[in-house]
């Protein structure tokens, strides 16, 4: 649904020593959740500040919306007088929307800018993991397809949290000829929206939520496909380029 990124790297840890004795167990991702239900549904006002009390912690909110997809959340949490501050971010680029500047090394370990293909159409895709089934699958589909997109003016980049040594070895194994950028702390993830829960086996976790986007001459977006399946990523970019 949405994406969620808690700016202080402090906030889960002290939910977790403060409220481990709470009535009511606390976890990260339980607070999230309820900020999200509560607070950022569709109708939030553009402006609100309000008090609240969560798992025996005082909490100071103040949000804006953005855009009609992207709010800002930002919170003062006093925990046994300690005061915290932070901000939640929920992120979900639309059509239209300026596409988030990146600038990342590839598997030559040269930096690749958006601003590199002003002029020209890119289809920007995240995976999870260089040389798994599902991200090879997916970039052998862009492989196969690179002539059909380059002939409609279309370049290709593909993202993910490995390193640029991982990200040449997944290239030279696969011939994949594109450039695989890498954005080993998630930035740019969460910056397009790519980054949020997900699960396995029971077990909800934080990573990457396979998404593509399209972009256009101008750096605006012109589509987007959140958790995308590996063998559509070519498909539904050129759907919407025919249809365009």
């Amino acid at each position: 649904m949405s994406n969620l990124e808690v700016q202080r790297n402090s906030l889960p840890s002290l939910l977790r020593k403060e409220c481990r004795f709470s009535l009511r167990p606390i976890s990260l991702n339980h607070f999230k959740n309820w900020v999200e239900k509560k607070f950022l549904q569709p109708y939030l006002p553009r402006k609100f500040q309000q008090r609240f009390a969560f798992a025996g912690c005082c909490f100071l909110l103040s949000a804006r919306v953005l855009t009609k997809k992207v709010a800002c959340l930002v919170f003062v949490i006093l925990i046994n007088d300690i005061r915290l501050e932070g901000a939640i971010y929920m992120t979900k680029l639309i059509k239209g929307d300026k596409a988030p500047h990146f600038r990342l090394s590839d598997q030559d370990e040269t930096e690749v800018d958006l601003e590199d293909f002003k002029g020209r159409k890119l289809l920007v895709y995240f995976y999870p993991k260089a040389d798994t089934p599902g991200c090879t699958k997916q970039a052998c589909n862009v492989r196969d397809a690179r002539e059909e997109l380059a002939d409609l003016g279309v370049d290709v980049v593909g993202i993910s949290p490995d390193t640029p040594a991982k990200q040449k070895e997944f290239d030279d194994k696969h011939g994949l000829g594109f450039s695989l950028l890498s954005d080993q702390d998630n930035a740019i993830a969460k910056a397009y929206g790519a980054w949020g829960e997900k699960s396995m086996y029971g077990k909800k976790y934080e990573g990457i939520i396979r998404s593509s986007l399209l972009i256009d001459e101008q750096g605006k977006v012109v589509d987007t496909w959140y958790k995308v399946s590996p063998k559509d990523t070519v498909n539904k970019a050129l759907k919407t380029l025919e249809e365009a």
